[in-house]
């Protein structure tokens, strides 16, 4: 046998050894590059080693510029509305960034976009004595400056003492110390003495940069001096709020808002459709349109659509809240004013949608634009309340699945109120029809595995949320249908 076919087979059994030692060589060299990277960073740079049992190790943004870290700073912190239903959290957000180290502290101190707004939360204890929460607010303030500010007073529900218990002085003169500077107002459960001090404040001072306020109080006619609002040459947002819905007609005529610089309303005091139709026509800006409506009757020219405001303006409406409004039209045609609206909520004791006008929305493609949706859904007349139900998650499934050229906005947010009463209605059925109906929020639940943000409740109840099996959802819709419901058909 010749050298050549000897080697051979010492060849091929190399390769094979070669082959199967693979894993474990690449084992070996990578554990020599971990040694030689570990002994290296020991020598070279101590301070870059990353130790996951020292709570002080540092961080790969210690690397960043000044300017960047103090944007990511400020997109943390971001006091925007979303914030407010935590607001204690939220505000602690500026100390807890000065906590960190001694340079993420002096670069927060030196980023007045975290000190631009401050928030005081008041008790009983503190409303007696609002020096010192004052105090305080004028030095977290004053790192704030030269900006825009915004200021959140949060009254509690101190509103049953006596006026008298609340010192209002020292917030006073915080209002007006800043008037120069103050973009956002906001006073939330107010009691009406609070809500005159704070309303007298912008009637004696000038406040050129405020855009935006909002005052919640708790009597239901209101009598301090709304004219001042008239003064104020940059106000785009006005949210006013009253705890106390009066029973009668309140047609706001202590109400003067400078009407046609305003894009966005927001009033609870209710009004006749009468009054808001004669005001309408003054705000040719209004991108966002809540408003409550109170009438003794609900008679047709009591409807938006037969203005002369919603024939210019709806068009450009952006966001729209109804309560108290009746429509004695379909719906479709109310749709079609409403091109570019983004945002429909509608109060569910009035206005219900159907299956016709969820079939009008999905094959006539109506309102391209809407992300969030919070109505209710009814039964029409001689349709099977599950046709409703079918109907609205057809919708839901259409503009879940939209192609970007198609020129329909995909739903983010639907919040769906079912007003059907099958579960009482229908409650003499066989349990095949509660199977029915659980097939159909299995289609929702699908659509929610999806990404959509979506609510399906049913007496308050939302039955989309996990359940162990099937049947605890039509459980928990049993428990619902016994509980009463005279609030609910008081108002029907």
């Amino acid at each position: 046998m010749s050298s050549k076919d000897m080697t051979s087979p010492l060849k091929a059994k190399l390769a094979f050894r070669t082959i199967r030692g693979l894993p474990r060589l690449v084992w070996k060299r990578m554990k020599m590059i971990l040694r030689r990277r570990k002994t290296r960073n020991q020598i070279i740079a101590p301070e870059a080693r990353i130790q996951r049992a020292d709570p002080m190790a540092v961080s790969y943004v210690s690397v960043l510029p000044p300017e960047i870290l103090a944007e990511i700073m400020i997109l943390c912190y971001n006091p925007c509305p979303q914030f407010w239903g935590d607001i204690q959290q939220s505000h602690n957000i500026p100390i807890y960034l000065t906590q960190i180290s001694s340079s993420w502290r002096r670069l927060a101190l030196l980023t007045p976009d975290l000190w631009s707004a401050v928030t005081l939360t008041f008790n009983e204890q503190r409303a007696r004595s609002t020096r010192r929460i004052t105090a305080f607010a004028e030095s977290w303030l004053a790192k704030g400056r030269p900006g825009k500010l915004a200021l959140h007073l949060d009254m509690g529900f101190i509103y049953d003492f006596d006026d008298d218990c609340i010192e209002k002085e020292p917030i006073g003169r915080l209002i007006a110390a800043h008037a120069h500077n103050w973009q956002r107002l906001t006073l939330a459960r107010a009691p009406d003495n609070m809500a005159v001090e704070v309303i007298g404040r912008l009637a004696e001072n000038k406040f050129p940069s405020l855009e935006r306020i909002e005052l919640h109080a708790f009597a239901s006619v209101w009598n301090i001096r709304f004219d001042a609002l008239v003064s104020l040459p940059h106000l785009r947002s006005v949210h006013l709020r009253t705890w106390r819905t009066p029973s009668s007609l309140h047609n706001i005529n202590l109400l003067f808002l400078p009407w046609t610089q305003l894009d966005n309303i927001s009033i609870s005091a209710p009004a006749s459709a009468e009054k808001w139709l004669t005001i309408l026509p003054h705000c040719s800006g209004l991108a966002k349109l809540e408003i409550w409506i109170c009438s003794d009757t609900v008679a047709k020219h009591g409807t938006p659509l037969t203005s002369s405001f919603w024939e210019s303006h709806a068009a450009q409406l952006r966001s729209l809240c109804l309560s108290n409004l009746y429509f004695h039209d379909e719906l479709r045609s109310l749709f079609l004013t409403l091109p570019n609206l983004t945002l429909l909520e509608l109060s569910p004791r009035e206005i219900r949608l159907a299956a016709p006008d969820f079939d009008a929305l999905r094959v006539e493609q109506l309102l391209p634009a809407l992300t969030h949706l919070d109505i209710a859904v009814g039964y029409a007349p001689g349709v099977p309340s599950i046709e409703s139900v079918r109907s609205a998650i057809a919708l839901l499934e259409t503009r879940a699945a939209v192609s970007p050229d198609a020129g329909v906005a995909c739903l983010a947010r639907v919040v769906l109120a079912d007003w059907t009463d099958w579960d009482e209605v229908e409650h003499d059925l066989p349990a095949i029809d509660q199977a029915v109906m659980e097939r159909e929020l299995d289609r929702l639940r699908a659509l929610k595995a999806q990404g959509m943000n979506v609510r399906w409740e049913v007496k308050g109840y939302d039955m989309l949320v996990p359940r162990d099996d099937v049947q605890a959802s039509m459980r928990i819709l049993g428990e619902a249908s016994q509980l009463s419901t005279s609030s609910y058909d008081s108002n029907v």
